[in-house]
């Protein structure tokens, strides 16, 4: 039987530990650095702060402002170290798994030889990061499995990478397919080679319904095509 998408919608959303009010945004804000100071006579020899979005930047004046050049000052915050908060295994002879981390995103980046394997990824810390992207290095993905707990999502993207074919479900029903509003939803895209004419990989988001269950390992299966 069928389970209309409104009602898988419902029950993911009831299920998420009761944060029917977290959305693909609810994590997500990510501070701006860039900060704009205006001197407006600041006595000599006092510090002027300015916070933007919780990205604070200071900076100190020594002499007074006649002696110094006038107008609007913009600085860019010096960017913090940011540890990982995300690891990952591959299963496959030759797998390799890197994370690249910032302020903005986690970036795990995923290359395989063979073009089927499987990856472990798992949170270093008591939560998912708030914005983690996957990018898999292949030239096909004629399937895609995330799982993590109850939870699994999967998405194929059909031969020739037509852009316009690419389908994410929640099985076993692949004609349940997903939309942007849900929360498994991957965000599957399409990466160029720097030609721009043929596909490099391919870049999805952790869902943010996967991380609000939190689950310690989320593992990653695909494979990139169908062999006889």
């Amino acid at each position: 039987m069928r389970l209309p998408i409104g009602n898988l919608r419902n029950s993911i959303l009831l299920r998420l530990m009761g944060r029917e009010d977290a959305g693909p945004g609810a994590n997500s804000s990510t501070p701006n650095c860039l900060a704009v100071g205006h001197h407006r006579s600041p006595r000599a020899g006092a510090p002027l702060s300015s916070r933007d979005d919780g990205c604070a930047v200071s900076w100190f004046c020594s002499t007074p402002p006649q002696n110094r050049l006038q107008g609007d000052l913009i600085m860019n915050a010096a960017p913090q170290p940011v540890s990982p908060g995300v690891a990952g295994r591959g299963r496959s002879e030759g797998d390799r798994v890197e994370v690249v981390a910032d302020r903005e995103r986690q970036r795990v980046i995923i290359q395989s030889p063979r073009g089927i394997s499987e990856v472990i990824l798992e949170r270093l810390t008591g939560t998912w990061p708030a914005a983690v992207l996957v990018e898999l290095r292949l030239k096909g993905l004629e399937s895609l499995t995330v799982s993590g707990g109850e939870w699994t999502v999967q998405a194929a993207v059909p031969a020739g990478n037509d852009r316009g074919g690419i389908r994410q479900w929640v099985p076993p029903d692949e004609q349940v397919v997903l939309t942007a509003n849900d929360p498994l939803w991957l965000d599957l895209k399409l990466l160029p080679e720097q030609d721009n004419e043929t596909v490099g990989g391919f870049e999805w988001t952790i869902p943010w319904g996967l991380r609000q269950a939190n689950p310690r390992q989320i593992r990653v299966n695909f494979i990139d095509f169908y062999r006889s």
